[in-house]
């Protein structure tokens, strides 16, 4: 019985506690929810503002109504364990992969010595000027070294900066993150023990250095493996954005728990490493709704840890304000007063360490193979940039006071925090305009001017649409219609006095609308080209970053800007193991389909790319009428993409000729691959429109999805060069009796034909049929302007001219070998003698004929 009433009592404790928990946390909720929209209309930093908000919370939760705060602690395992895998595995997914992993090596550079450098510069001067030991402060310059990077990006963000400057900030920023963590955790286990008593100098750095890169690279390891591990389970889990957030949900938790209490490497490592490869292969991966879905919660989910960590932060550093004043008020701050000098030292070495690692680490980054030079003014944005938030201050706090001085690291680190946040945060801008950095590029302004036109013009067609209704006041109308054709008008006006500036004295900026209005027309051709099924949505994605890519070379002066060609990064992987793998099992079904996409990704690379640039340099000619620009810019851009459409054709030759029964293949399953996929589109705006039943749209896309499957799983089938299989291609004479084709087949000629060189010309009246042996060749046609275009090619096996041969009309093609090539003729001549003696061959030429005719 007492046993029971205890038990009660104990359950009625944690009931109380549970309920005070529950009410605390939706008081947070609460807060952050009208802070965010407060700070907004404030256009106050929403960080900040939260852990003032915090603060004030703290003190006064004395107060009755605030008691379930009280309930709350920010204990270093939540910290750990529930939101620092959150923001991690955040920022790891959201971040542009695809550059992020081709710029890995000066990423790398300035997280891990850029890291180092700075603990050990801001370390020494704390321990130098202020009561920390110097292992302490080592460990406050490791905890103190992780940067915010937000404001930057969202400042780079609007005054456009290059891709790759940005890429080169959140990664840094990323692996900054995990690097300070680890050596904070190094540093603080070597002081916790009580090694080398208590302090920490360069030779426990060199000592520990092999730990550190255990800890790192393990960890980083351990969370690509499980982020590999998951994105096999997509195809379990298709259509079903939720379990995929799920999933996903589960690994970012999985990979810290695993890595850091299991293995013993660094959990956050882990986290970082599952988050770049989610997002990496995720984004190729996942359909569009899932990635949608899957992109959504993890913003919403950083945001909540953020808004919550900042408020428990905010409330936890009351409590410690509290407990270090003098009697335990608010009002009686004496002691506080003692830590002005060190928090000043403290920023003073933070200032300088970051100044440091800029001007040291950044020119040596730009020096790699494939980087730019970052200028003096992006380089004072990013020093004066380096915000300090969440990563310290929980750092900060998760310290035990038996261990290190708890007390003079959190009021340094707190100090630090709020120079920047507050200090740095809100001088950024006037330090931008400082620098001239907000000031637009007349291309800029153009293309605002272009935007608002667009606007205006588009507000215009609906107010007349709307008018047609019949039920608006004439009078409201016609007033609305007036002020839209004159904020057209304006905004014409104010685009050609733009364009007018563009002038040859100023021939920087005009170079430069030239290159940006063609980027634009390369972007809208790769769209069009993935929307009618012609790309898959990986290359789109590729084939788009090259456009950002040479879009920041020409703002920074390169004109042409570099091409480089564009491949998936897991497809350049891939084609770097091919190798292996063909030497292995050369002719097992996996390495089949491992060629397979490998080569259905170049071709679609080289494919668009060559239609895209071909589309491009007949847009151009007319663009210098609309921007009344100098021929010869227009020129260099029309000649930079019909070289680049003609190199992209070379490759795409070189690949049929070197694989013709991949490339015949992949051809035919992208044509069929398009067309149901435009089927199930098409089903699919009957159900939207209320055409059909949702049900029979889902049966209908069920079997679609089916013939797909089965389209992308059949196998490549070897061409034949041999004479016999290559005539009977021809539907002339495939059910020709064997005598009658081994006639046919003496009358016909082995020619070899060098690459440039005319097989059949336009206006030839006595064509033959050609048979493709080997190499490519093109079909030319031949517009009044005596410009050859390619219409098509043929690939060895395929054939063309059958109809020639039962028309009596010239030729209107011209054939010409894009490679050297071996062709089998048959003339037109040869075959009519052999029908007038031949009744079977006679049939079947009549047959044809007959055919073609009703055509």
């Amino acid at each position: 019985m007492n046993q029971y009433i205890i038990l009660s009592a104990e359950a009625g404790e944690f009931g109380e506690l549970l309920i005070n928990t529950q009410l605390a946390v939706l008081l947070l909720l609460i807060v952050a929810a009208a802070s965010a929209i407060g700070f907004k209309r404030l256009h106050f930093p929403y960080t900040i503002g939260l852990l003032i908000v915090g603060l004030l919370l703290g003190f006064v939760g004395e107060n009755e109504i605030m008691t379930p705060l009280r309930s709350l602690s920010l204990f270093p395992e939540v910290i750990m364990f529930v939101f620092l895998p959150v923001l991690i595995f955040e920022s790891a997914y959201n971040l542009d992969n695809r550059l992020l992993l081709r710029n890995i090596v000066p990423v790398m550079v300035l997280a891990i010595p850029g890291m180092l450098l700075s603990t050990a510069i801001a370390g020494g001067i704390v321990g130098a000027m202020t009561p920390l030991s110097w292992g302490e402060a080592l460990l406050f310059g490791a905890l103190i070294s992780a940067t915010d990077p937000v404001a930057v990006i969202a400042l780079f963000k609007e005054l456009g900066a290059p891709k790759r400057l940005m890429t080169l900030v959140e990664g840094e920023s990323l692996f900054n993150d995990a690097t300070a963590i680890v050596v904070f955790s190094l540093i603080y286990n070597r002081l916790s023990s009580g090694g080398y008593g208590g302090a920490i100098g360069v030779g426990v750095f060199l000592e520990g250095f092999s730990r550190f890169a255990v800890v790192f690279a393990g960890g980083l390891l351990v969370g690509l493996v499980l982020g590999y591990a998951l994105i096999s389970l997509i195809p379990l889990g298709r259509g079903n954005p939720s379990l995929q957030v799920m999933i996903s949900i589960a690994l970012a938790y999985i990979a810290f728990i695993i890595a850091e209490h299991y293995l013993h490497v660094s959990g956050i490592m882990s986290v970082v490493g599952a988050g770049v490869m989610v997002g990496w292969l995720g984004s190729i991966r996942y359909s569009p709704e899932t990635r949608g879905s899957v992109k959504e919660f993890w913003e919403f989910a950083a945001f909540l840890a953020n808004s919550l960590i900042f408020l428990l932060v905010g409330l936890a550093l009351a409590e410690f304000i509290r407990e270090l004043s003098e009697g335990g008020t608010v009002g009686d701050l004496t002691r506080l007063s003692d830590f002005v000098l060190p928090i000043a030292a403290a920023i003073f070495a933070v200032l300088v360490a970051r100044a440091t690692v800029i001007m040291v680490m950044i020119p040596l980054v730009s020096k790699l193979p494939g980087n730019e030079p970052v200028g003096w003014r992006y380089q004072t944005v990013m020093f004066w940039g380096g915000l300090r938030g969440a990563v310290g201050l929980a750092l900060g706090l998760s310290l035990e006071q038996e261990a290190v001085d708890k007390e003079l690291i959190i009021i340094l680190t707190l100090g630090v925090v709020l120079f920047t946040v507050i200090g740095s945060g809100s001088t950024m801008g006037r330090l931008i305009h400082a620098l001239k950095l907000d000031q637009p590029s007349l291309a800029d302004r153009i293309a605002k001017a272009e935007a608002w036109l667009a606007a205006k013009r588009e507000a215009l067609t609906r107010v007349t649409k709307m008018a047609r209704g019949g039920h608006f006041s004439d009078r409201l109308m016609r007033k609305l219609r007036g002020d839209y054709r004159q904020a057209v008008a304006d905004a014409e006006n104010h685009l050609q006095s733009l364009r007018a500036n563009a002038s040859p004295g100023r021939y920087g900026s005009l170079r430069q609308i030239v290159w940006f209005q063609a980027f634009n027309i390369e972007q809208k051709a790769y769209l069009e080209l993935y929307n009618r099924g012609s790309i898959s949505e990986s290359v789109m994605r590729e084939l788009e970053l090259t456009v950002l890519l040479k879009r920041d070379d020409v703002k920074s002066g390169k004109t042409p800007p570099r091409t480089a060609v564009a491949m998936p990064l897991d497809i350049e992987i891939r084609e770097r193991f091919s190798g292996i793998i063909d030497r292995i099992a050369p002719s097992s079904r996996w390495a089949e389909r491992h060629r397979l996409e490998i080569l259905t990704s170049m071709y679609e690379c080289d494919a668009a790319l060559a239609e895209a640039a071909s589309h491009v340099a007949e847009e151009m000619k007319f663009q210098g009428l609309m921007l009344d620009t100098e021929t010869d810019i227009i020129s260099e851009c029309r000649e930079e993409y019909q070289r680049l459409s003609i190199a992209a054709m070379q490759r795409l030759d070189k690949l049929a000729e070197d694989w013709p029964q991949y490339i015949l293949l992949l051809q035919q399953r992208s044509a069929q691959f398009a067309a149901l996929e435009g089927e199930i589109k098409a089903v699919e705006h009957l159900a939207d429109e209320g055409d059909i039943p949702e049900t029979v749209a889902d049966e209908v896309r069920h079997t679609v999805e089916g013939e797909q499957y089965k389209l992308m799983s059949r196998p490549a089938v070897p061409v034949s060069s041999k004479p016999k299989a290559l005539l009977k291609e021809v539907p002339m004479f495939k059910h020709l009796e064997e005598a009658d084709l081994q006639k046919v087949l003496s009358k016909l000629s082995d020619r070899t034909v060098l690459a440039g060189e005319n097989i059949v010309s336009h206006g030839n009246s006595n064509p033959s049929l050609i048979m493709i042996a080997s190499g490519i060749v093109a079909i030319l046609d031949d517009p009044e302007h005596h410009i050859s275009k390619r219409s098509a090619s043929l690939h060895p096996g395929e054939h063309y001219g059958a109809k020639m041969l039962v028309l009596s009309k010239p030729c209107d093609f011209t054939l010409q070998a894009a490679t050297d090539a071996r062709t089998l003729e048959l003339a037109k001549q040869d075959l009519l003698e052999l029908a007038e003696s031949n009744p079977g061959i006679k049939t079947a030429w009549e047959e044809a004929k007959r055919k073609e005719e009703v055509k």
